[in-house]
């Protein structure tokens, strides 16, 4: 474009800041589609009155209840285990000088590491029953 006059580039220039993607043309088309499907009430009772989404629901609601129920669980443990209250009578005493704080440290530790191996213990026998 050497031999191009000033009108022909600012043409094209023009044109060239006009060009738009096929991916964003298509993107955007995507997304009015999507749009007006979304706000038709016969489609969107038709599709939730569908198997497919049916099943998802349950799927779903199942997954909820079931972390629900996990969480549960483990609060429950939580507050029965010997480390938090441990934590919790620690916490309110001061102490003298390292080596109490050190050996209240190590209590702590060992009935954390007690709690760990008996959630491990259920773990395990959970899976060992849920296999039989």
């Amino acid at each position: 474009m050497a031999s191009a006059t000033p009108q022909t580039m600012a043409l094209y220039h023009g044109l060239k800041d006009l060009e738009v993607s096929t991916t964003n043309v298509f993107a955007m088309v995507l997304q009015r589609l999507l749009y007006a499907l979304i706000n038709n009430a016969q489609l969107v009772e038709k599709l939730a009155e569908s198997r497919p989404i049916r099943r998802a629901a349950q799927i779903t609601a199942f997954a909820i209840t079931k972390a629900q129920i996990a969480g549960k669980d483990a609060t429950s443990k939580l507050l029965k285990s010997d480390t938090l209250r441990q934590i919790k009578d620690e916490a309110g005493r001061v102490p003298r000088d390292v080596g109490e704080m050190g050996r209240k440290a190590g209590r702590i530790r060992d009935s954390f590491v007690r709690d760990v191996r008996e959630g491990m213990r259920d773990a395990s026998r959970q899976i060992k029953n849920r296999d039989k």
